[in-house]
């Protein structure tokens, strides 16, 4: 297969396979009516494992700094302020765009055959993005390939058949004292600050988050034993939502899920645990071979009495081995001082729990024999026996791996069939329609703002295009606060933010929105702009939802 995620013309369509997009753009009709169109990338979003919401201790927030939509990731500072349940949401909204504008999708736009969202795990991938946390954090498992909460919400949503997830845990802890007490911030030019002053969130007012799947027609949560109520209308296609949910109410939370014919098709359950019992050690991958280069994984479970996992247990966990192997260490996301990383984990005799849970890993030596791992959290501790085996009785065909994993590489036959009445109830057109811009061929970094085609108009950042087009020589501008000048040939464009005329050699030009300021940059009618300037030319594209600009 040979494709691109850029391709829109009509020359270089003609040459690939297939079209990719990213973040939906550029994706056409007259491309989907000649080859394959496939989203390459529709979640970006980051948000560590390791913190569950605005609701949860220690911090009742993704306590870091962060720079904004649209700033630069560097050391200490974030350009996402999310916790896992608005990361989980996010993966929800991207999924349900692409799940619409499918083939045979609700949108009727009849575009996609196939969709990805950039990263299963996160990692430092190529260098870029990963200075505040020890790994960009857009996957689906963390750097270790612990599970976040994000891998449910997709294995739910890409579910063929009815399947409900609860969002999040059941041990909030009472309302009183500094419980729920979180950092008011402000930006102070460069990142969000702490001001040193708080405020408290409401834990008897909380939304609880229910993704179901698209054979889901609705869901009703109950608190123990009593029902929260019933959402028949998600939002994006997949998130049910209860409002006014007192989270302080410890015991069991359970969501059951009915499909269109009436009867319970899922649930699932989320109970309160108790304090921290024992420390549970679980081996990942098969068999450990002896011959000094294997690896073990060794999930660690802080669990209760009863065997539930402590969800708000972070605490340090001493690691102790014994025998033939060698101790890698762990992995941690992000434990800060203030000024950045202050404790790395890998290769090291500990770790700390995240949510209750965290992985380590063993490379075995060159004697097969018992390996013993010892973990201790305080008075709290668990211990593992494995046994490495002689290199020389390894498998190595895909048969020998399908036997041990259980698995089967056999083509998956299943045809998806749409449900007009989920179509009907769970689609709501967005009423916007983001447009690529391009100018002599070429598109400026819009530096995360998409610029929006509404209403026969084109809204964007409209310097970074008169930045672009400067380039060519057509032009010259300056910007003084709200203000922006544009000088080109004989013309003097005026934009001002929070007015809704534009002027032209002072001459007042009436614009279908005021511009206005994201991040300090000017958002304006972009398509008003660019007739007013010499030698310009430009169009709208509805084939392909693009503004080209000529000049």
């Amino acid at each position: 297969m040979i494709g691109c995620r850029t391709l829109s013309e009509i020359e270089t369509v003609s040459e690939a396979e297939y079209v990719g997009t990213m973040l939906n753009r550029n994706a056409g009709r007259f491309q989907s009516e000649l080859m394959p169109i496939l989203e390459t990338e529709y979640l970006r979003e980051e948000s560590p494992r390791r913190v569950w919401d605005d609701f949860s201790p220690p911090d009742y927030d993704y306590d870091n700094r962060w720079a904004g939509k649209g700033g630069i990731k560097k050391k200490g500072i974030d350009v996402y302020d999310l916790t896992a349940e608005d990361f989980a949401i996010s993966a929800a909204v991207g999924y349900s765009e692409f799940f619409n504008d499918r083939i045979g999708g609700a949108s009727g736009k009849d575009l996609y055959s196939a969709a990805a969202a950039l990263c299963w795990t996160d990692s430092a991938q190529h260098g870029r993005q990963s200075a505040s946390e020890n790994a960009r954090m857009s996957g689906r498992v963390d750097a270790g390939r612990v599970k976040k909460q994000s891998f449910d919400v997709f294995r739910v949503m890409q579910s063929e058949r009815p399947a409900v997830k609860i969002i999040g845990h059941w041990n909030y802890p009472p309302e009183g004292g500094d419980n729920y007490k979180y950092p008011i911030k402000e930006f102070n030019g460069e990142f969000w600050e702490k001001t040193g002053e708080y405020g408290y969130r409401a834990p008897k007012n909380k939304t609880v988050y229910v993704i179901g799947s698209y054979p889901v027609a609705g869901v009703e949560l109950f608190v123990n034993g009593i029902s929260a109520g019933v959402c028949k209308t998600p939002k994006h296609s997949f998130v049910f939502e209860f409002t006014g949910i007192d989270v302080t109410r410890s015991g069991r939370i359970r969501a059951v899920a009915y499909g269109y014919d009436g009867h319970i098709a899922a649930e699932d359950v989320i109970v309160t645990a108790g304090a921290p019992y024992a420390l549970r050690l679980t081996p990942v991958t098969g068999r450990l071979i002896a011959d000094g280069a294997d690896v073990e994984a060794v999930d660690i479970e802080v669990t209760d009495s009863e065997g539930n996992i402590c969800p708000l247990a972070y605490d340090r966990i001493e690691l102790e081995l014994d025998g033939a192997g060698v101790l890698l260490g762990g992995y941690n996301s992000g434990r800060f001082d203030g000024n950045g990383k202050s404790d790395n984990v890998i290769h090291k005799s500990h770790v700390y729990a995240e949510c209750g849970t965290n992985r380590v890993f063993i490379r075995s030596g060159k004697t097969a024999g018992e390996i013993r791992l010892m973990a201790k959290m305080g008075s709290v501790t668990g211990e593992i026996s494995l046994i490495s085996v002689s290199a020389d009785t390894r498998e190595l065909s895909l048969e020998g791996a399908a036997r041990l994993y259980n698995t089967s590489f056999g083509a998956n036959t299943y045809s998806f069939d749409p449900i007009h009445e989920a179509d009907r109830v769970k689609f709501t057109p967005s009423g916007k329609t983001y447009s690529k811009i391009v100018i002599n061929g070429s598109e400026p970094d819009m530096r995360g703002i998409m610029p929006e085609y509404i209403n026969e108009a084109v809204y964007g950042p409209i310097e970074i295009v008169i930045e672009r087009i400067a380039e060519t020589g057509a032009l010259s501008y300056t910007r003084d606060g709200k203000k922006l000048r544009i000088v080109t040939g004989v013309d003097v464009i005026e934009l001002e933010a929070g007015r809704t005329h534009m002027l032209i050699n002072g001459e007042e030009n009436l614009l279908n929105g005021e511009p206005y300021l994201i991040d300090g940059r000017m958002i304006a009618e972009i398509s008003a702009v660019v007739p007013h300037i010499e030698g310009a030319s430009a169009y709208y594209d509805d084939k392909v939802d693009m503004y080209r600009i000529r000049i």
